[in-house]
Formats: C-alpha cells, sequence, structure tokens
C-alpha cells in the first residue's frame, strides 16, 4: 500500500523531471541555434549557454532555464540587460553593493566600448549576473568571489570613456499608449526639451531605458520595450543627436515605476525614461 510519503515522494520525483524537461528544451534549443545578432549578443549567448550547462549539472534546474532563455534572448540579437537584483533575494547590505556595481556596468556598456571590446563587454555584464546569481544561492563562496573579482576586474579592463555631466544628471520619461511604441504629442514635446538640452552641450551621454507594463507576456513586453526605446533613439538622432553618444535598454516589465500584479494596464509604466549625463 503507498504511503503518503511514497505519494509526496512520487510527486516530487514528477516535478523534478517536468523542470528537468523544460530545462532541457531550453538548453537544446540555445545549443542548436546560430546567434544572429551582433559580437557582442553572440559572446553574450555563448557565455550564457555555458553557465546555463553548468547549473544544469548542479541540477538547479530553474537557473539553467532562466539562464538558457537568456541566452536564447541574446543569440536572436535581442538587447538582454544585465539582471536587477532586487528582483533576487539577496540581503540588503549585498543589495546596496550590487546596485552601485549595476549603475557602473550601465555606464561601460555603451555603444563605443561594446563595438572596441564585445567579448569583455560580454563577459563584464556575464559576471555581473554570475554575482547576483551566486549571491542568492549564498553558499558557494569561492563561485560568489570568482564572480564578483572577474567583474571588477573587467570594469577597469573596459575603457569607458569619462562622462563629464551637463549640469547635473537631468531626467525625463515619456509614456505610450498600451501596447504601442508611438510617441503621442506629449512625448514629443518632452523630446524636443531633449534636444534642446543637448544641441548645444559637447561632452554628454544620454541613457535610455524602455519599459512595459504587465498586459503582454515576459517576451512580447522584452521586444515591446525594446522598440519603444529604439523608437526614442531614432528619433534623437534624426534630431542631430550623435549616434554614439546614445546607449539604450530594454527592461521590458521587469521594472515598473508602479508595482502591479500580472496582466495589470497600468498607463504609468509605459515608459521611457532618458537620463542626461
Amino acid at each position: 500500500m503507498e504511503t503518503l510519503d511514497m505519494r509526496i515522494g512520487i510527486a516530487c520525483a514528477a516535478l523534478l523531471l517536468l523542470l528537468a524537461g523544460c530545462t532541457t528544451h531550453s538548453l537544446q534549443e540555445l545549443r542548436r541555434t546560430t546567434p544572429t545578432g551582433d559580437p557582442f549578443s553572440q559572446a553574450l549567448a555563448q557565455l550564457y549557454l555555458d553557465f546555463s550547462e553548468l547549473e544544469a549539472m548542479q541540477y538547479d534546474w530553474w537557473a539553467s532555464k532562466y539562464f538558457a532563455d537568456k541566452g536564447l534572448m541574446a543569440a536572436y540579437g535581442k538587447q538582454v540587460p544585465p539582471e536587477l537584483p532586487e528582483n533576487w533575494d539577496i540581503s540588503e547590505h549585498h543589495l546596496m553593493e550590487l546596485a552601485s556595481a549595476r549603475q557602473t556596468l550601465l555606464g561601460k556598456l555603451n555603444e563605443r566600448n561594446i563595438a572596441a571590446n564585445p567579448k569583455k563587454a560580454a563577459r563584464m555584464q556575464f559576471y555581473f549576473d554570475c554575482w547576483v546569481e551566486q549571491l542568492e544561492e549564498n553558499w558557494q563562496i569561492a563561485e560568489i568571489a570568482h564572480c564578483r573579482d572577474q567583474f571588477f576586474a573587467l570594469l577597469d579592463e573596459v575603457d569607458a570613456p569619462v562622462i563629464t555631466p551637463v549640469v547635473t544628471t537631468t531626467s525625463y520619461i515619456l509614456y505610450f499608449p498600451w501596447d504601442s511604441a508611438e510617441l503621442q504629442e506629449n512625448a514629443r514635446h518632452d523630446l524636443s526639451m531633449v534636444v534642446d538640452d543637448l544641441t548645444n552641450t559637447q561632452n554628454y551621454e544620454v541613457v535610455i531605458n524602455g519599459h512595459t507594463d504587465t498586459s503582454g507576456t515576459e517576451p512580447y513586453n522584452m521586444e515591446l520595450s525594446q522598440r519603444r526605446a529604439e523608437r526614442v533613439r531614432n528619433e534623437l538622432i534624426s534630431s542631430g543627436i550623435v549616434p554614439e553618444r546614445i546607449t539604450y535598454f530594454a527592461f521590458g516589465e521587469t521594472d515598473p515605476q508602479i508595482p502591479t500584479g500580472d496582466g495589470v494596464r497600468e498607463p504609468a509604466n509605459r515608459r521611457v525614461e532618458i537620463f542626461l549625463e
């Protein structure tokens, strides 16, 4: 006769097999995929593949699938942002250091550095993600130190130019209609103010962050946020802003201005943030 413990054991084993199957599918797809993006994206895809393989060998099915999915996005040429530490179960003490490190990373991941050192830039982002993931597990002390040390070593190797602020960091937020990357009248007005701020400024950098609400699927929202960021970037370039001074990122639904549950149409989260430095 089956006992309760036996039934629980069977259910757990079935769940592990299901998770392993999902991971294997993502991993197998990534193995079969020939990267089509730029050298940075191709290098990032390979790094995420190697890490996904390692996590699978350690039976960490969730992490294996998660990083295989990031690798697939990179392999398809889509922009893959570095991890947001606050989305992980990490102590407040470590979150402060990670937040500062991520800001430095975003400053280094500009078009000039990526074009000049695509493999080093990819490794820099990967080791940051590795550091975040290992800190959440928080038991492989040597691995945590390795990822952290590699990340900071690469920060020194990737030669980002010193950014001279316009005066102080200035920010703008452009809002978008639901399921759209079209600029409305208010957004165009704010964008013209950005151009006015930059026209007579010699030393500047522009960082564009695209976001969505949670009403679509995660992959679709990542794509939509990228289209929004690219639309703003293209508008700035057409207004005379130097392309090499613009860096843009897509965050999908991962960083809402107003936290909501899944499937919520929140206008405040359908936005592009522009930072002038």
